[in-house]
């Protein structure tokens, strides 16, 4: 297909709204690549690297361009590399160097499942910071078992993250043993969870975004999605080394490459908005409520419940809600030895949409 396409053609509006369909019967799911953050014109895994290899030249004794693997010195020195890592991305974050558009606009559109190959937290912080309600998890390959995640759904989307997250270190794919780990955990067993495969299987429409399809990631990702059934998979945003590798993927993947992600998502954006499917972004009301997000964000529910105490006096309406969640955390807590991982999650994650509703509330 031509790079430059005519989003107004007949076969485009049947497209469009082939997509609307699947998303208003939750059978579309968009998958987030490297290329979809980038920071002074140069995606956001290249500054990571660049960063690495001029911060640890010693722990790193080679790159393989092709597969994007570090080759480390030793286990301590990949360790050393790994909290490396988290110091980049918790300093992007404090920076806030991260532009915000087209991740508002995933924000927005009304994807049950969105898979990430990335590290980072960027959406779910998108999220979190303009109160739309969602789940987020991550896939742990060197984990003894993979913790349940909750059906993904329109009102309350899965952000799941495939090869890991920089704040669990051993959970990101950085080398070739990770890379056997991750296809030894995810192809055979424990797998990914139950509720995510099933919502997999049950997927008609894939949209690839920021992926380089000769890489090796993008490779597995098109066999784990793949099956028996027909699924229409559509590609933005897409580097493809030559002809012969494009043609390949078109044959034997059946993927159609549709161009320019920001014309692609104008146009969905707006047949979203027309429709009244797009979820509602409302802006941090106080420098106690981002706080309180910020506190979310980290994971410290206990702390955004202790600031939310700050305006019992000011905001006397609020007072029962504070100091009920504050209740169901502490009982949470409590039977944290005792409750079923599935359960304990689920009031874990209702416990966080209150503490963010009554945000919303702060005067």
């Amino acid at each position: 297909m031509a790079p430059y396409l005519d989003y107004d053609m007949p076969e485009w509006e049947k497209l469009f709204s082939n997509l609307l369909d699947d998303m208003e019967e939750q059978q579309c799911v968009l998958l987030l690549g490297p290329e979809i953050i980038r920071m002074s014109e140069a995606p956001l895994d290249l500054r990571l690297r660049e960063h690495l290899q001029k911060n640890f030249s010693n722990e790193i004794t080679y790159f393989y361009e092709r597969d994007g693997f570090f080759l480390f010195a030793d286990k301590l020195a990949k360790e050393d590399v790994q909290r490396g890592i988290r110091r980049f991305y918790k300093n992007l974050v404090l920076e806030e160097e991260v532009d915000e558009t087209l991740l508002k606009k995933v924000a927005q559109i009304p994807f049950h499942l969105v898979l990430s190959i990335n590290p980072d937290n960027f959406l779910s912080d998108i999220c979190y910071k303009y109160g739309v309600q969602h789940r987020s998890a991550y896939f742990h390959h060197r984990g003894d078992a993979v913790p349940e995640v909750e059906l993904p759904s329109k009102e309350y989307p899965l952000f799941y993250q495939l090869f890991g997250r920089f704040s669990q270190d051993d959970s990101m794919v950085l080398d070739y043993d990770d890379l056997f780990q991750l296809l030894q955990a995810a192809l055979g067993a424990p797998g990914l969870p139950e509720k995510l495969r099933a919502t997999l299987q049950r997927a008609k429409t894939f949209i690839f975004l920021g992926f380089q399809f000769d890489k090796w990631y993008s490779q597995l990702l098109l066999r784990l999605l793949g099956g028996e059934k027909a699924i229409r998979k559509y590609a933005l945003n897409t580097q493809i080394a030559d002809a012969q590798t494009h043609t390949f993927l078109v044959k034997q993947f059946e993927i159609a490459f549709l161009g320019d992600e920001g014309s692609f998502f104008k146009r969905l954006y707006e047949e979203c908005a027309h429709k009244g499917m797009l979820r509602e972004l409302t802006e941090p009301n106080s420098p106690l409520a981002r706080r309180v997000i910020r506190l979310v964000q980290e994971g410290d529910l206990s702390k955004a419940i202790e600031s939310l105490r700050e305006v019992q006096a000011s905001a006397p309406q609020l007072q029962d809600l504070v100091i009920s969640v504050s209740a169901r955390l502490a009982n949470l807590f409590q039977g944290r030895l005792t409750m079923d991982s599935r359960d304990y999650i689920t009031e874990y994650n209702r416990i966080t949409d209150t503490i963010l509703q009554i945000t919303r509330m702060l005067p």
